[in-house]
């Protein structure tokens, strides 16, 4: 497992080694649904509430 910056709360975010690009993750310190926008360098963006 790896992790990565939350780009809203700037918490950590685990994600697992086999995930893939455009996978969805949920940061557990502010509760959004982020997507892993880039593997290489590994990358979260917020998905747009709707």
């Amino acid at each position: 497992m790896t992790t990565s910056l939350c780009p809203l709360c700037h918490s950590d975010v685990i994600i697992d080694d086999e995930a893939y690009e455009h996978d969805l993750v949920t940061c557990t310190n502010c509760g959004k649904d982020l997507e892993i926008t880039s593997l290489i360098p590994l990358t979260l963006e917020a998905i747009p509430e709707e």
